[in-house]
């Protein structure tokens, strides 16, 4: 999968995959290890195109949020989205930013914020398929597998230690299997067991059998890997303390991607962001 620019003039990698199999968390790290070949900067924003309870980000918005970000006063931002979209492409004509579009709902959702020069480049996350960006944009698609077995029994190894997985394997396999072997959903199974170490796991793989799944932990689950949604700038971006890579203009994508570690339960980064590296 090459980086080469689509119709936009910008090379744009759709992120796909089912809901927690760690999206966000790849697409974030991987904003990091390509960043020093952007050092105009970094742009993120979390679209919430998916949000349970926050409605999703509208283009205006996130447009708003970015050219705040790179410097525009409010006044000189226009009401109207073509109108900001013009603003955001002519500011990046010259420059090597990196935008990190998580959460997308759909084309209609991405069109306007996307780069119109071949110097920057956009990772784009989405449950849907987008292939509306696929065949219009160039975007080059990127579907991240679930983990294999013994990935999702390591990244239970790596938050709960061998030793204690070893004491109880048929409760670990269980814990998996109700998982459905999804990283942000074996996250949050193993921060309920992190916090009572002699808790035992077949009480937590019993309580994901009688609840079904994770509706166990409703209650008291801990937040989404994903920025919250806001449409609001708030300083440079942090990357998650597990994640995976990806592609850059002048690097493929991988076509097998390499199974990030484990997903996060906390939140990378909120709002909008612009940040050069050092």
């Amino acid at each position: 999968m090459s980086g080469d620019p689509g119709p936009t003039g910008a090379p744009v990698v759709v992120i796909g995959g089912a809901p927690g199999v760690g999206k966000t968390t790849f697409a974030v790290h991987h904003a990091h290890q390509i960043a020093s070949s952007f050092p105009d900067g970094q742009l993120f924003v979390n679209l919430c195109g998916f949000h349970p309870h926050a409605p999703a980000v509208e283009p205006g918005d996130a447009l708003h949020g970015f050219l705040t970000a790179l410097g525009v006063p409010a006044q000189d931002i226009l009401e109207d989205i073509p109108g900001r979209s013009t603003l955001f492409r002519s500011l990046l004509a010259d420059r090597r930013i990196l935008l990190v579009l998580d959460n997308a709902r759909d084309e209609q959702q991405i069109r306007p914020l996307l780069p119109a020069c071949d110097g920057c480049f956009t990772l784009i996350t989405s449950r849907n398929r987008l292939t509306g960006l696929i065949a219009s944009e160039g975007a080059k698609p990127l579907t991240l597998p679930l983990p294999s077995q013994s990935e999702a029994h390591e990244t239970l190894a790596r938050r709960l230690g061998t030793e204690r997985l070893a004491a109880e394997p048929a409760a670990a396999a269980d814990i998996i299997r109700l998982c459905g072997r999804l990283p942000l959903a074996l996250a949050v199974a193993a921060a309920h067991a992190e916090y009572e170490p002699a808790f035992p796991l077949r009480a937590i793989a019993d309580d994901l059998r009688a609840h079904s799944g994770l509706d166990a932990f409703t209650a008291s689950a801990p937040p989404p890997t994903s920025a919250p949604c806001s449409p609001g700038p708030t300083g440079p971006w942090t990357d998650p303390p597990h994640a995976s890579s990806a592609s850059s203009p002048s690097t493929p994508a991988p076509t097998s991607p390499p199974r990030p570690p484990p997903a996060s339960p906390h939140s990378p980064s909120t709002g909008h962001a612009v940040s050069s590296p050092t």
